[in-house]
């Protein structure tokens, strides 16, 4: 049964398309379609930013907020436990619990998701065409002031906070600011409870979803430096603070990077920007505000600019399969957030575990096949959480991978991409040096120590069947 698309979906099927043109001239290409498309046609989302802000703030969402942040923690909690999940049909509430996860994933479409920086997508034009974020840690969310009130999204759709602000319309003093509504792309920092503003979509009503990034940087400085959004008042309880952004020059992206000695899972470090760090956002200069996985903004972390540079479940211990999010389709096909197939599943098997087009599960995968695009032994573990509204990327599945073997790409591959550490200053290239050397010590010991199988592809035949050629699909074992 398909689901009905949320009412703020607007990602277009030409956009869709672009996902899929992996196999038909790699990323580079990939970008250059998204890039060509965005100077032809200009979108008309003007009436799509104030229906965005108009129910993101509406007065009459109040209980179904309550209610719905309720359900949302209290599906979390039974994941985590193992307790079965609510049958919401026997309770007499499916369609209302339905229309309350619809408008979540509507309001999770909302956000640009970076791609994972991965060898094969690499971008060749980093020093000419690039700049360099340092993202914090924290709780990525959609802000919206509207009406004399702020609201902020987790990115899962749910509420995070209801607030007064200094944005405009933000605020019950500025209520009558009728048609000066504000649309930020933010990260909540629990550490000093400041909102840092990683993108701006619409300001004073005026969207900029079509201006290019390097536009919409200069905007968040210069606009939030007209109001006091940095300082915590009465009419503005958190803090917004614009991130600084860095051209890819060797220099300053060392100081992006801005290392430090981590160990994962440890007490947060404020670092030299302010905030606990978890890796580097890269953005074409060039591209506008894209709904959804985009290959023009790339996510790139190591362990000594992250706490949590490899995914675990509780924070502190690495698991000994890597565990991911996929999607089930109605043609047995199990795919990746870029409509990657990466196993099969029969008709039987999802009628036995009732499994419907669109589901989000979990599985564990033994390993990749880089070569050819494929996984190893996927395994069928459950239902992903509720809460959850988008599939891992291909991009997350090989950059967890890498990471957990050691291969992963080390930030002196970035350095040599804008023209080597050899134009950084004597102490700076004994630094990247002596990073470098720990780096590799590191990887060692986690190599020696950690019981994942370390084989680039190591596919059981009872487990896996596969056909000849790349983008070969599996069969999965559940």
């Amino acid at each position: 049964e398909k689901t009905r698309p949320g009412p703020l979906e607007v990602m277009s099927e030409a956009r869709k398309g672009d996902f899929k043109a992996r196999k038909f001239g790699g990323i580079e290409k990939r970008r250059q379609l998204i890039l060509d498309r965005q100077k032809k046609a200009r979108r008309d989302l003007a009436q799509h930013a104030r229906a965005l802000a108009t129910t993101g703030v509406s007065d009459k969402e109040t209980l179904e907020d309550v209610l719905e942040n309720a359900q949302e923690l209290k599906e979390e909690k039974e994941v985590a436990t193992g307790e079965s999940m609510i049958d919401d049909k026997a309770d007499g509430k499916e369609g209302k619990v339905n229309w309350r996860r619809e408008k979540r994933i509507s309001y999770a479409k909302q956000l640009t998701y970076p791609d994972w920086l991965i060898q094969d997508y690499m971008p060749n034009d980093l020093a000419k065409n690039w700049s360099a974020i340092p993202r914090p840690e924290g709780v990525r969310c959609l802000v919206i002031s509207n009406r004399g009130t702020t609201v902020s999204r987790k990115r899962t759709g749910a509420i995070l906070h209801r607030f007064s602000s200094s944005l405009p319309s933000g605020c019950p003093m500025k209520k009558g600011d009728r048609n000066k509504e504000c649309i930020l792309d933010c990260i909540f920092h629990p550490f000093n409870q400041t909102y840092y503003v990683l993108d701006l979509m619409c300001w004073k009503g005026e969207h900029l979803y079509d201006s290019t990034m390097e536009f919409r940087q200069f905007w968040i400085h210069s606009k939030l430096s007209e109001t006091s959004v940095d300082k915590v008042s009465q009419h503005n309880e958190y803090r917004f603070w614009p991130l600084p952004c860095f051209s890819c020059t060797p220099a300053n992206l060392l100081q992006a990077y801005a290392p430090n000695d981590h160990v994962s899972g440890s007490e947060p470090k404020m670092g030299p920007h302010g905030f606990q760090q978890d890796g580097i956002l890269l953005y074409h200069k060039e591209s506008h505000y894209e709904l959804g996985l985009s290959p023009l903004v790339l996510l790139w972390k190591d362990q000594f600019c992250a706490r949590f540079f490899v995914d675990t479940t509780d924070g502190l211990n690495v698991t000994p399969l890597q565990v991911c999010t996929l999607s089930v389709h109605s043609d047995g096909t199990i795919r990746t957030a870029e409509e990657h197939v990466l196993a099969t599943v029969s008709p039987d098997m999802m009628a036995q575990l009732q499994l419907h087009n669109g589901d989000l599960c979990k599985f564990s995968i033994k390993g990749l096949d880089l070569a050819n695009d494929r996984a190893a032994s996927v395994n069928f573990l459950g239902n992903a959480s509720k809460a959850r509204v988008v599939a891992d990327s291909w991009g997350k599945l090989v950059f967890q991978w890498t990471a957990r073997n050691g291969t992963n790409i080390p930030f002196v591959d970035l350095l040599n991409l804008v023209g080597g550490s050899a134009h950084l200053p004597p102490q700076h290239q004994q630094l990247v040096a002596e990073l470098e050397q720990k780096r590799e010590q590191q990887q060692q010991h986690f190599r020696d120590t950690t019981a994942t199988d370390r084989t680039a592809f190591a596919a059981t035949p009872a487990a896996v069947t596969t056909t000849s050629g790349p983008g070969a699909r599996n069969d999965v074992t559940w």
